[in-house]
């Protein structure tokens, strides 16, 4: 499975309105999106909510309205992840069928719509969409 730094999933026109684009650094740039995120209003009002966490993976539901905006996820993972130093994040659309904890079940990687991973000390930080449910996206951006 390929990997997808954060930078390269933001849309043009995303990333032509939000002021984080500018920030060159992955680490600044989720620290940006972070504060931004923070003076929002509740996450189901924003088109996810967290319903799982464990150890350094937190379980997320996409409102199914809201699959194809990449702010929604970039916003769920600025509030889910915080200033934590390494954070995982699936995303599923459909609550029948997410993880809400590990192991995950081949069904429930089947359903998964979008992964994040992150580590602030490594720099590590990337986000893959499921091919499935995102078929223009690049291979390289595809899980």
């Amino acid at each position: 499975m390929l990997l997808v730094v954060l930078a390269s999933v933001t849309s043009e026109a995303s990333a032509q309105s939000s002021p984080c684009k500018t920030i060159a650094n992955d680490r600044d740039r989720l620290a940006c999106y972070d504060k931004a995120a923070s003076g929002e209003q509740n996450a189901a009002k924003q088109g996810w909510e967290l319903k799982g966490r464990q150890k350094a993976y937190r379980f997320v539901l996409i409102n199914p309205e809201q699959v194809n905006n990449e702010q929604t996820y970039r916003n769920a993972i600025a509030s889910v992840c915080g200033s934590d130093r390494i954070c995982t994040v699936g995303f599923w659309t459909d609550e029948t069928k997410m993880a809400k904890k590990l192991p995950i079940t081949p069904e429930q990687d089947k359903a998964e719509v979008a992964d994040w991973s992150f580590n602030r000390k490594t720099n590590h930080a990337k986000l893959l969409w499921s091919c499935r449910v995102f078929p223009k996206k690049p291979k390289e951006e595809c899980f």
